[in-house]
């Protein structure tokens, strides 16, 4: 990853991503999504 700071980035996104979800009453797990996420990438 080109940016040191990448997957502190990533990880504050997709907080935000699911906050905004769960405000729409839709479940949504931020540290899962991340698993997810990194997985397919393979880190």
């Amino acid at each position: 990853m080109s940016n040191p700071q990448g997957f502190d980035l990533l990880h504050r996104d997709r907080v935000n991503v699911c906050d905004w979800f769960t405000r729409q009453r839709l479940e949504c797990d931020a540290e899962e999504l991340f698993g997810e996420l990194v997985g397919e990438v393979g880190f």
